[in-house]
């Protein structure tokens, strides 16, 4: 039996007991189950809400629970009586406005947070502690010019109970709980005395042992491996989810497999994040990567670095620079595979109303944390994060500052690996290209020499060309139609050979000329020669670089840019 309790609890009854606060604001992960069995119940695991109250029940408290749909009640019976007697002896009235309180709180909002605050200030043996469930509704992170009058009514009376020294002495507590802080009013959330807890998403043990606990008590559910990968395996999802996993494989007759938990992860993420994040499994790893020598051999020990387990060898993030179609996304695709980490993609970041934007984040830095060990991957990242301004809005500084912070977070170093890809690079903001972030620069470039035949060859051969049978002079002459040929051009000409063959006009070696001069790849080579020169510039390896660009200098470089 675990007798462990919740990390976030833990925090809470630090605060409280150190009388720094009885006022918190639960967020995060609090529609969830919880381990219960440390309270001696019936139930092993309880939802949140209902733990938080046992528990207070259990400590002497009286819990009681409020939300805009149910309105106001009380843990049982016998705290429902001993506060309605001693409701009417302090304010001398009778039981039947008791009642009618209880009864107009679940319409009347600015009445029943008045009727809680006075419940709160009554002389009882066991302090009243209240839990006001979607917070978020009551006190709406609303622009002050577009809140309506009972909007700012419930607000004002929530600073006033908030701010009420008699409360502060008072030895119950307050919980506002919320799915996200950002979804709070900033005249709540911000109040010194307000301290926000986060419900973190079930950490590996936690998982392990539910997993464990509900293999015990369901005869009938096959585990297709053991919990202990199972618990790897489901990492960013909620106990709750995970029961309703098993739940379902076993009306399936089906065992929980691992691609039955990434498709249930990804179905869950949509579901509560929207598409803001994205978890892959890689079909290819970098044995599958052709060419890239120097770049897989530096690839390789950065690999070797993160299985050591010391955060201060591992990378916080690498920036991926590269001309357009040289296969960044492929390569380091591959790569974060052979790491045998998740792959996470991240999109989508900037909502389109009012508080929406540090919402997602928040939500999304909760999912990353919870998953531990992963890539996470940012496409196109100087469109999603480039160079503030002073016409930069202040939605999007704090989208980056919240980045920034995550990213230089101690605790998130060797656990959550970023990799920031463009052929942009000049256009990132300097702060995320700096030591302690996306530090590490290892661009990919176009293959040359031996890389280049190997990548040649291998194109070809996907189109069932073997480059060996070509004659001499066929290969001179594809070799200066292919001159500026990015990887992606040589992907596109062996599809093309592939759509001729299955129309019949079967491409032999010798054919191979002569479907090249028909072919007319978009002429991008002066923009990809930009991009090149920019991968050069944000390079952190010279081994890694080809031979043709090792003699230019930076000042060589920055001219060529200049006029280009």
């Amino acid at each position: 039996m675990s007798e462990a309790i919740p990390g976030f609890l833990e925090r809470m009854n630090a605060v409280f007991a150190s009388e720094r606060s009885n006022q918190f604001l639960l967020v995060g992960n609090i529609h969830d189950l919880v381990d219960a069995r440390s309270l001696g119940g019936t139930e092993a695991f309880l939802p949140v809400i209902n733990f938080l109250l046992a528990r207070l029940a259990s400590r002497d408290h009286t819990p009681i629970r409020y939300d805009i749909g149910q309105g106001l009640r009380f843990y049982n019976a016998k705290d429902e009586r001993m506060c309605r007697k001693a409701f009417v002896k302090h304010t001398h009235a009778d039981e039947n406005l008791f009642n009618s309180l209880i009864t107009r709180s679940r319409s009347d909002q600015a009445c029943a947070l008045q009727f809680l605050a006075e419940l709160c200030q009554l002389p009882l043996k066991k302090p009243v502690s209240v839990v006001i469930e979607y917070a978020e509704l009551l006190f709406p992170a609303t622009d002050a010019a577009h809140m309506h009058d009972g909007d700012r009514r419930r607000l004002a009376l929530m600073r006033d109970w908030l701010g009420d020294p008699r409360f502060h002495a008072h030895r119950g507590a307050l919980f506002l709980v919320a799915e996200t802080a950002a979804s709070i009013h900033q005249h709540i959330r911000t109040m010194p005395q307000v301290m926000c807890i986060d419900v973190p998403l079930p950490d590996q043990r936690e998982r392990l042992e539910f997993i464990q606990w509900i293999q015990i008590n369901d005869e009938q559910l096959h585990l297709g491996d053991t919990p202990e990968r199972l618990a790897t395996f489901t990492a960013g999802m909620s106990l709750t989810d995970i029961r309703s996993l098993c739940r379902d494989a076993r009306w399936a007759k089906e065992s929980v497999s691992r691609s039955r938990i990434l498709a249930e992860v990804n179905r869950l993420l949509a579901a509560r994040i929207g598409d803001h994040i994205e978890l892959v499994e890689p079909s290819h790893n970098l044995n599958d990567v052709i060419g890239q020598s120097a770049l897989k051999i530096e690839l390789e020990k950065q690999q070797q670095l993160m299985d050591l387990d010391d955060s201060q060898l591992s990378p916080v993030g690498i920036l991926v620079a590269g001309p357009n179609g040289a296969g960044k996304t492929y390569i380091y695709s591959a790569w974060a595979a052979s790491c045998n980490r998740l792959v996470v993609h991240l999109k989508n970041l900037r909502g389109s109303y009012y508080g929406e934007t540090d919402r997602i984040f928040e939500q999304v830095r909760g999912v990353l944390e919870a998953l531990g060990k992963v890539i996470v991957f940012i496409d196109e990242a100087d469109t999603q994060f480039g160079k503030p301004d002073d016409q930069t809005h202040e939605t999007e500084a704090r989208l980056f500052g919240s980045l920034i912070n995550m990213m230089g977070d101690p605790h998130n170093r060797g656990r959550i690996i970023w990799v920031l890809l463009t052929s942009r690079p000049e256009r990132l903001a300097p702060d995320l290209k700096r030591s302690g972030r996306a530090g590490l620069h290892l661009p990919v470039f176009d293959p040359e020499g031996k890389d280049r035949d190997a990548f040649i060859r291998h194109a070809l051969a996907q189109a069932n060309i073997d480059i060996d049978g070509i004659p001499a002079d066929s290969r001179v002459l594809i070799n200066q139609r292919t001159a500026h040929f990015a990887p992606a051009d040589f992907n596109e000409l062996a599809q093309y050979i592939r759509a001729e063959n299955a129309l019949g006009h079967v491409i032999n070696n010798n054919m191979l000329v002569g479907l090249l001069e028909n072919m007319r790849p978009v002429d991008i080579a002066s923009q990809r020669r930009v991009q090149t020169l920019q991968a050069l510039l944000h390079c952190s390896r010279n081994n890694i670089i080809p031979e043709s660009l090792r003699e230019l200098n930076r000042e060589g470089i920055e001219l060529e840019l200049e006029h280009s």
